[in-house]
This record gives C-alpha cells, structure tokens and sequence, in this order.
C-alpha cells in the first residue's frame, strides 16, 4: 500500500527539476481525504496518504521562488469502481442494499453528496490557472472535494472520525 499510494507519487514528480530550470510548473497530487482525517478499515492506505500530504506540504515550501510548485486536492468518497466496490461489501456485511450503501458513503462526506470525478479535474484546471498566474500562491495548496463546493481543509470538519449512520 505505501509503495503504490505514496512512494509511486512521490517518484512520479521526477519533472520537477526540469520545471525549476524553466522557471514554472505545478505538480497536482491527487490523494485522498483519508490523508486528513482517520477512516476505519483503511489504516494502511490512510498512513500513505497522510504521508503525501507531508511530502507534497514539504515539496511545496522547498519549491518557492523557483516558479515551479506542487498542490494537492483530497477527495472524499467519490463516484466510481472504488466506491462501488466499497458499497457492495458494505451491502453484504450490512444485509442492505447496495443503493443504500451508497447513500450512508454519501452522507458521511461533510458535503452530503459523492464526489464528481469532474470535480476533481475542474479543481485541478483551476490550481494549474492559479499556478500560472502566480505559483507561489498555488504551491502548498489543498482543496478538498467533500460532495459540496472546494474548499480548504478545515480541522473542525476534517480531524474527526467519521461515523457511518
């Protein structure tokens, strides 16, 4: 789990020297919101992404000046294979049925509804515009996509462990 979800991202920015001798670019780390908060079940993948986010926090801060510059957005349970395998193993251990399933997965995100994966590209265009403009205001920036518009991490909302209805 940490070779793939953490260790593939960070070898996988192997272009930044070549951004910091051009003077611009943005690396975009697309991970996850058990990056921010605790999730029960996923401990393994919840560590590797905690541990992106530190490198992309640190990545960012040693990359200012340089016109070059990394963001993160961190999605909370979103549309697609993942959930809907996420869904059917809770629709068997629950007895429900899997559109219910669904449904709790969409209630535990702070914003109420599943996660577009437009949204994710949307956000990512943005930073990349951002990034632009002015790279150093782009660098260390998170979005979190919780079903609801972008946004910051907040701690209120983001620190606390989830639980299902």
């Amino acid at each position: 789990m940490f070779d793939v979800c953490h260790l593939g991202a960070v070898r996988s920015p192997s272009v930044l020297p070549g951004m910091v001798r051009r003077g611009r670019g943005l690396v975009v780390q697309v991970a996850s919101a058990a990056a921010l908060r605790a999730f029960p079940g996923i401990a393994a993948y919840g560590a590797a992404k905690h541990a992106l986010l530190g490198w992309s926090a640190a990545a960012a801060l040693e990359l200012r000046g340089t016109g070059a510059a990394v963001a993160s957005i961190r999605p909370y349970d979103g549309e697609g294979a993942m959930l809907e395998r996420a869904a059917e193993g809770m629709a068997r251990d629950l007895a429900i049925p899997v559109d219910e399933a669904r449904r709790r997965f969409a209630a535990r995100n702070p914003g109420g509804a599943l996660v577009r994966p437009e949204a994710v590209g949307e956000v990512a265009l943005a930073l990349f515009d951002q990034a632009r403009l002015d790279p150093d205001a782009a660098s260390g920036r998170v979005v979190v996509l919780d079903g609801g518009p972008p946004r910051p991490p907040d701690p209120k909302i983001d620190r606390t462990a989830p639980v299902l209805p």
